[in-house]
């Protein structure tokens, strides 16, 4: 027997909760623990933007289909559309190299950028391949560049450098020093580990044909995992990005 909608008004009521519930869930979010309101589906802020700022590695332009390169993945993992994704990254860009550099170009755009925006910076492949390479040099600057992101009020997250193949052993040294003081000096939480999900079992993050004629971009599915790694890490708690003392 069908009974009448009419004669249940207690039904009704509690129907109207819980459409009323799910109306808020659409609408709202959750990101780092909180109700956000108006985000995105994954609990990106709908006026937040993600800046990736860097080199080739980022940039990406090495693969063919730009529907593959680290921006658009980004945006595909955020669920976000692509122009929330701001692609500053440039190839052959360096952080202390030849001009203009990282350091000749950060403050004016980061000066751009909104306070709520998201900052991924990726630099120092290239400073380690480079004669000289200088250590102190480098971090010198890298912890100058995020001081200026951190004194404008922008969330920045830090990627270490991607691995080489053993056809460029000059540059992997350095480049792990690089990742052990990032490493080291900066909180866990900001940290994008990607050597760590280019290394996941199953994962060939390099054409076995560059392994000699390139040996440090990765291909499509390596910048597949780095844009997943990143995403899981930007929709995480927001983490003070200050250095650790000393």
């Amino acid at each position: 027997m069908i009974m009448s909608m009419r004669a249940r008004p207690g039904l009704m009521t509690a129907l109207s909760a819980v459409l009323a519930a799910l109306l808020l869930l659409t609408s709202h979010w959750h990101l780092a623990g909180h109700i956000v309101p108006g985000t995105s589906m994954y609990g990106l802020p709908a006026t937040e933007r993600v800046a990736l700022l860097g080199d080739s590695i980022l940039a990406s332009a090495e693969l063919p289909s730009p529907a593959d390169h680290f921006d658009a993945q980004l945006a595909g993992a955020l669920r976000i559309d692509p122009t929330r994704v701001l692609d500053d990254a440039v190839s052959g860009l360096s952080l202390t190299g030849a001009h203009p550099n990282l350091v000749d170009r950060a403050p004016a755009y980061l000066a751009a950028l909104n306070p709520s925006d998201v900052v991924v910076l990726g630099i120092g492949m290239n400073d380690a391949c480079a004669a000289g390479f200088s250590l102190a040099a480098f971090t010198s600057a890298y912890a100058a560049l995020v001081g200026q992101a951190q004194a404008l009020g922008l969330r920045l997250l830090v990627g270490q450098v991607t691995p080489v193949a053993p056809a460029l052993w000059a540059c992997e040294v350095p480049r792990q020093q690089i990742d052990a003081w990032i490493w080291a000096t900066y909180p866990h939480g900001i940290v994008l580990r990607y050597p760590d999900v280019l290394a996941s079992p199953g994962v060939t993050w390099i054409d076995p044909a560059k392994v000699t004629t390139d040996g440090k971009h990765p291909n499509e599915l390596g910048t597949a995992q780095m844009a997943t790694l990143t995403a899981g890490v930007i929709l995480g708690p927001v983490v003070v990005h200050a250095a650790r003392p000393r």
